[in-house]
């Protein structure tokens, strides 16, 4: 086993024994990896970060560099704070620190600036860090639990959401306020945990605590409610369609979409043409038709009997109808449903990817679960445009996403349970009671009559010219306070506009196009195999998306609507 064995390199020969070579390989692998091991030991030991306690002097220092800087002024909560600012380094020496400063007149923000020492002492290296969300956002009370720091995001002075982020890993937490918060302070327990007080209502104090693991944080409260990572039930197609648009423009895709349109109404129309021939349609006048259709309540024939409600309604919650409102085009349908709004409630939900929060935020994007397990969820209905096409606001159960934008169409839920649709700033005069409001566009129906901008395409949608004749969505408000929601294939903005006008709209405001974003589902309990179960019927059976959706997460917003308690089924 150790006879010498002869090794030829380069014509020469070496004779060796393998298990001293062995024995040497081994020993050299060993040195190696222990001085490869010491210098990353080294490396780690000089990059590693630790809290380091800042001297009452030391603090002043860096105040008075950031003074000096002419650039970022300390946040008045910082001030007086203890300790003001939160350093970082190793061997006592501190390497970076962490403030609660604002540039100009911009809101607080949260700042990690790098600290270089010279002969002279510390210097600050410029520009700093942003740790923040938003430049829209004022973040506030930073507090610091190492590895993770803590801070108070609000947005329009309204408290939003208490931001965690973990300085070794870098990722962030992001927990949501249920309810409308006066005032927060964020109180360390221990190493592990952190104490959020919460004044709601000018009183009552409720007191949630956030844990710390290894690799996560916790609440003990609904009160303050972890953001999860947004899902996406969006088809792989239409997420193509989406990704195409950002790189070509909206316009490019919009001319295609244009030409497709163009061409599918040619030929609806000509097929149409030529089954008429010996036929007397007469189906509308040029106001549009309303056709009698009405159920009550708004359930296909089929289901009719399986909704019932108490004796002393006497109209239906719902009510569903079908106009005819393109007299160009005598096929043209728009579905229409009225909504009783002494006997429903609305509730605005946000999308797991639409809205786009400026502080962080997201919604569930589904019918909270515990309102599917109740007997009082009767419809749900698609909500605006996806936030990259335009700049609208939106709130949902008093949650800020977007502020509001003066001029723009806006249907807003009060406290009270009253809805309304006007032009923010006019008919809608501010937020005072408002819990949930989306806008979208203009309006396309103002004081009773249509938008005189009705013909300018640009102004209802990415699509290229007025021929453009694709699913659209609206919703009005008669002179009565009910609400109309308006459905149907190939309607342009004016005819959408003509079908809330002939259901009584005397505002109205255009929700979501094309079709695999329109939708209304009727939803009702059923009894079946499974137990008591929520299920969807179709406002139009040629809608693409299916009965069920809003039942799961769904990345867009939408409303669904309830039964108020004196008409809920006993």
């Amino acid at each position: 086993m150790n006879k010498k064995r002869m090794l030829k390199i380069g014509g020469r020969k070496f004779s060796y024994k393998l298990n001293r070579l062995i024995l040497r390989l081994v020993i050299l692998f060993l040195i190696s990896g222990t001085m490869t091991a010491t210098l990353i030991l080294h490396i780690n030991k000089n990059n590693f970060m630790a809290p380091v306690n800042l001297s009452t002097d030391t603090a002043g220092h860096f105040t008075r560099l950031l003074g000096l800087s002419g650039q970022y002024q300390l946040s008045a909560e910082t001030k007086n704070a203890t300790p003001p600012i939160y350093a970082l380094g190793n061997n006592g020496q501190i390497k970076e620190i962490l403030v609660n400063a604002h540039k100009g007149s911009s809101p607080n923000q949260i700042y990690k600036i790098k600290t270089p020492s010279t002969s002279n002492g510390y210097t600050i290296t410029l520009p700093p860090e942003i740790l923040s969300t938003g430049s829209q956002v004022n973040d506030t009370e930073l507090t610091m639990q190492y590895p993770y720091i803590f801070y108070i995001s609000s947005f329009n002075g309204q408290p939003q959401s208490i931001d965690t982020y973990n300085l070794q890993s870098k990722t962030r937490n992001i927990f949501a306020f249920s309810g409308i918060i006066e005032k927060v302070k964020i109180v360390p327990v221990n190493k592990n945990q952190v104490n959020v007080q919460l004044v709601e209502n000018k009183q009552t104090l409720s007191n949630v605590f956030l844990t710390m693991g290894k690799d996560s944080i916790t609440s003990n409260s609904s009160d303050l409610q972890l953001m999860l990572n947004p899902s996406d039930n969006t088809s792989a197609f239409i997420r193509l369609v989406e990704g195409v648009k950002q790189i070509m423009g909206n316009g490019t895709v919009a001319f295609i979409e244009n030409m497709w349109y163009k061409t599918k109404d040619s030929f609806t129309n000509l097929v149409y043409s030529f089954n008429s021939i010996n036929q007397h349609p007469a189906l509308t006048n040029p106001g549009g038709t309303q056709a009698i259709l009405s159920l009550k309540p708004a359930l296909p024939a089929s289901k009719t009997d399986s909704l019932v409600l108490p004796a002393p309604v006497s109209s239906p919650p719902l009510e569903k109808s079908i106009t005819y409102p393109d007299p160009s085009r005598p096929y043209v349908k728009a579905n229409l449903v009225k909504i009783d709004t002494k006997l429903v409630n609305f509730h605005l939900v946000a999308g797991t990817q639409d809205p786009i929060s400026v502080t962080g935020i997201h919604g569930i994007g589904m019918i909270p679960l515990s309102a599917q397990q109740q007997e009082d969820v009767i419809a749900a209905f698609n909500g605006g445009f996806q936030a990259r096409d335009g700049r609208y606001g939106f709130m949902a159960e008093n949650r800020i996403y977007q502020s509001p934008v003066p001029g723009l169409a806006t249907f807003c839920v009060y406290k009270s349970g009253k809805v309304d649709i006007g032009s923010w700033g006019n008919e809608i005069k501010s937020e005072a009671g408002i819990v949930s409001f989306l806008q979208n566009l203009h309006l396309l129906i103002d004081n009773g009559g249509i938008n005189p901008l009705i013909n300018d395409q640009s102004k209802w949608g990415a699509t290229v010219g007025n021929a453009v004749r694709v699913w659209r969505s609206g919703i009005g408000i008669d002179q009565k306070g009910q609400i109309i929601y308006t459905a149907g294939d190939n309607l342009t903005s004016e005819t959408l506009a003509r079908a809330l006008l002939s259901a009584g709209s005397i505002r109205a405001m255009e929700l979501d196009i094309n079709s695999y974003w329109v939708t209304f589902n009727f939803l009702q309990r059923t009894a079946g195999t499974r137990g008591n179960t929520l299920e969807g019927t179709k406002l139009d059976p040629s809608m693409t998306r299916p009965a069920n959706r809003y039942l799961t997460p769904d990345s867009r917003d939408f409303f669904y609507l309830t039964l108020k308690p004196s008409v809920t089924p006993k």
